[in-house]
């Protein structure tokens, strides 16, 4: 009977218990629902879909310090594409918004 209830519990949290990653539908209307997001942001998101993951991450990351080192992104034979909505930046300061909505 243990090793059912083992079996059973192993498969729980394999199939069922874990949490998935909601949709950016479903993002973006946690976003506009929610209270936790500026108005810059939540603008931001519905008029740049590819932005709603930095948008929806805004709680989490905003106020973080990220230590930015850009040495593996420097190399002599191609050019580093910096997004301006980078997790290591993007929440800072900037103007009348953020370095994500207005860099």
């Amino acid at each position: 009977m243990k090793k059912f209830v083992a079996v059973c519990l192993s498969v729980l949290l394999l199939v069922g218990c874990g949490k998935t990653e909601p949709s950016a539908e479903e993002k973006l209307e946690h976003i506009k629902s929610s209270g936790d997001y500026p108005e810059v942001l939540i603008e931001t998101a519905e008029k740049c879909p590819q932005t709603i993951d930095f948008v929806y991450a805004y709680p989490e990351k905003h106020g973080k310090r990220f230590d930015i080192d850009l040495t593996a992104d420097a190399r002599l034979d191609t050019v580093p594409l910096f997004i301006q909505w980078d997790e290591r930046w993007g929440y800072e300061p900037y103007g009348s918004g953020y370095i994500g909505t207005s860099g």
